[in-house]
């Protein structure tokens, strides 16, 4: 769309302007290697953002739910640490049903008790994460498998394993929402419940089920970012949910208003992610980050209100 190929134009300029401020050292292949290395987790919880932002919803749980998804399967891979690659199995795949157990519940919140979208994950993010904190006393869950922590510095053919995974999570949405009719009913949902209940959508399900997928998706980022850090905290990944919201918007995602694509978010996403690594090679103080991201926010919300038009 037209909206892509300005964010592609954008995300020209801003490698452009980390070429003049930087020089070559910005375009060498550390760069590069750090990025992918950092982006997995990130990228995979804007991703679920945008999937409960095309049904007009805005779950700001994403981040809480990671959290809370890593810490009980970190506790179930401890416990059964006797069992070797049995017990990292069972702790991952718990991360992956506790992520959609979390998103299923916010979803039938949404659909079926009629809360709006924020309050909904507002109230989810607290209990989520009270929940971590008793689970975790404040603390860090840590001496996880070996073998787990391995995935996060796993590579194949010079390109990290859990940048692969994120790809391909990405791939498999994309082909869902894209080239399927579930797909297409959820912009019809996004745009209009009524039309869509209307035109024989089952939107209460529909709804359930893209929050408990948008979950899953989160579940393999809880994984990720679990292994990364070779420990879980209630307060990793704090960062991500501003973060991620300022791409879903730069994507052109709004509640009840543009209805952005993945192809646009994978522009965003690049973009963002490129300008927090401009931050962080000029040393600016991590608290003023979070101010700079809001303030791209805000930016970016005014300059579509002077282009209201859809672009989808």
């Amino acid at each position: 769309s037209d909206y892509e190929y300005r964010l592609l134009l954008l995300l020209f300029c801003v490698l452009v302007l980390s070429g003049i401020l930087f020089g070559s050292d910005f375009y060498s292949l550390n760069t590069f290697r750090l990025l992918a290395n950092q982006l997995p987790e990130f990228g995979l919880i804007a991703l679920a953002l945008a999937m409960t932002m095309i049904l007009s919803g805005l779950n700001i749980s994403v981040v809480a739910m990671a959290t809370l998804s890593g810490v009980i399967g970190a506790l179930v891979m401890n416990s059964l640490k006797g069992m070797g690659t049995t017990g990292v199995v069972l702790g991952v795949v718990t991360m992956l049903i506790v992520g959609v157990l979390t998103g299923a519940l916010n979803g039938l919140a949404v659909s079926y008790l009629k809360v709006s979208p924020i309050l909904a994950s507002l109230g989810a993010m607290l209990i989520y994460k009270g929940i971590a904190l008793n689970l975790t006393k404040g603390g860090a869950i840590t001496s996880l498998n070996e073998s787990f922590v391995a995935l996060s510095s796993a590579t194949v053919a010079g390109i990290p394993v859990p940048f692969l995974i994120m790809c391909g999570v990405w791939l498999m949405i994309q082909v869902l929402i894209n080239r399927t009719e579930f797909g297409r009913q959820l912009y019809r949902i996004g745009k209009s419940e009524v039309s869509a209940i209307y035109s024989g959508i089952p939107v209460k399900g529909t709804i359930v089920k893209v929050y408990a997928l948008a979950g899953l998706v989160i579940g393999v980022a809880a994984i990720l970012m679990t292994s990364r850090y070779n420990s879980i905290r209630v307060d990793y990944g704090s960062s991500y949910l501003i973060n991620s919201i300022v791409v879903v918007s730069l994507a052109g995602f709004e509640l009840g208003g543009r209805k952005g694509t993945l192809g646009g978010l994978v522009l965003a996403l690049a973009i963002v992610s490129i300008v927090l690594r401009l931050l962080n090679m000029l040393y600016l103080d991590p608290n003023l980050i979070d101010a700079v991201m809001g303030g791209i926010l805000i930016l970016n919300l005014f300059v579509q209100k002077l282009y209201p038009k859809e672009h989808n």
